[in-house]
């Protein structure tokens, strides 16, 4: 609003009110305008083999979802670690990761009791004449895995299907261990060009995963 005095000192004072008056009534707008409203996601959360059902905040961070999870699951929030399309950081919204209604979010760690009484590793072995069974992917099913080393073939099997990967053709194996469950492993065959295309394997026995590396990528991986 421009307002310009015509005379005299009174009609200055009567212009500055005007435009004071204006200024509040664009407060009152701007404060009564409506607000966006808070928009909430429903997924499920896995940890240690159990699903919980989430109701979380699209645009909150990784970081607050651990705070929450702290009490719903029992572990301290550094302790955690959330697995979404591989390890999310704290700083990563909900939104941004793409979780939408239905999703399911992996998360390891260990509780303060766990990690107590936490185990000695055990020793390494060899890979047994069975597939490995008892695992879980990243979307919750379970998974096994059955090395045909005179096909050189890794048969990665789930519920609904079996895949046939060809040994020579998998990039490379990482691992850790689960904080406070150590005789576990998260476990990553990398089965395309880029490590976006790493199939994860969760609570891989700990023992196995040198023979499962020595397996599919050769010794010569330590050279």
């Amino acid at each position: 609003m421009e307002c310009v005095a015509a005379s005299g000192k009174g009609d200055g004072e009567s212009c500055e009110a005007s435009v004071a008056a204006e200024s509040v009534v664009e407060i009152e707008k701007i404060e009564s305008s409506p607000k966006v409203p808070t928009e909430f996601v429903d997924f499920k959360v896995i940890y240690n083999k159990t699903k919980y059902d989430i109701s979380f905040e699209l645009d909150n961070t990784v970081g607050q979802l651990k705070q929450h999870l702290q009490d719903v699951i029992g572990v301290p929030q550094s302790m955690q670690k959330v697995m979404i399309k591989g390890l999310a950081r704290d700083e990563r919204t909900l939104r941004e990761l793409g979780v939408v209604k239905g999703a399911k979010v992996m998360v390891v760690g260990s509780k303060l009791d766990d990690v107590l009484a936490v185990s000695t590793p055990s020793k390494q072995d060899s890979l047994p004449p069975f597939p490995l069974s008892g695992m879980l992917n990243k979307s919750g099913g379970k998974v096994r895995l059955t090395f045909k080393m005179e096909q050189d073939q890794v048969w990665i099997g789930t519920k609904e299907r079996t895949d046939k990967i060809p040994m020579n053709s998998i990039k490379s194996v990482v691992s850790e261990p689960i904080e406070g469950h150590e005789e576990y492993h998260i476990m990553g065959i990398q089965l395309g060009p880029t490590e976006a295309s790493r199939y994860w394997v969760y609570w891989v026995p700990a023992q196995y995963i040198d023979a499962i590396k020595d397996a599919i990528l050769g010794k010569w991986q330590y050279f």
